[in-house]
């Protein structure tokens, strides 16, 4: 038995080093190749693993290495590690994980927090973003766009065009309606996340 396992490491900008964690459950001295793939499909052993490598486990069967992974555009990678016994050929067992790289690194999530009635008749619509965890400083400047529909109609309008702020004012003349906010990071062309809110009642709070 053999496991490969990078944590909550699925996603990486520009050039980092990806921890792997090897778990393998047996006493039998073993050896590793690393790989790489594109696709998912067509594998090729990195440089430094053109040969297999001993794998040093500890006590618990564990053993830890890492793989340099680099892009300036958005792409995936899938790595897989090639486990046998010493001195065989071919490998025993596999394992594979997929790597989502990115030049910029998307928003995470984004969230309609609050909406307030105002006394002038106006809602002020606040949105949160979030960012992957480690990644909140570099580059980290979401965009933000707002849209209303009635409730229960099908089209989306316009109330801002893509902003920085993450506050928008609204003037309702109907009784119920959806909200949208989307979100993506600057640099990147096309939106990372979007959240609704259904079907708000106009002094229902």
């Amino acid at each position: 038995f053999v496991s490969l396992d990078l944590g909550e490491k699925t996603k990486a900008v520009y050039s980092e080093d990806i921890p792997l964690n090897i778990t393998a459950a047996t006493d039998t001295a073993l050896e590793y190749q690393l790989l790489i793939s594109t696709n998912g499909k067509r594998w090729k052993a990195l440089p430094e693993y053109a040969t297999y490598q001993p794998l040093m486990l500890d006590e618990n069967g564990h053993a830890q290495t890492s793989i340099n992974l680099s892009s300036r555009r958005d792409y995936t990678y899938y790595i897989r590690v090639n486990v046998r016994a010493a001195g065989r050929q071919g490998a025993d067992v596999y394992s594979d994980v997929k790597i989502d790289m990115y030049r910029v690194m998307p928003i995470e999530s984004v969230v309609i927090e609050d909406i307030t009635e105002q006394e002038n008749g106006q809602l002020m619509i606040s949105a949160q973003t979030e960012q992957a965890a480690g990644y909140e400083a570099m580059g980290y400047v979401p965009l933000y766009q707002f849209y209303y529909r009635v409730a229960g109609t099908s089209r989306w309008r316009a109330i801002t065009r893509s902003t920085l702020n993450n506050t928008c004012v609204f003037t309702p003349t109907k009784e119920a309606y959806d909200f949208k906010v989307r979100a993506v990071n600057t640099g990147r062309k096309k939106t990372d996340v979007e959240s609704i809110i259904y079907d708000y009642t106009i002094g229902a709070e």
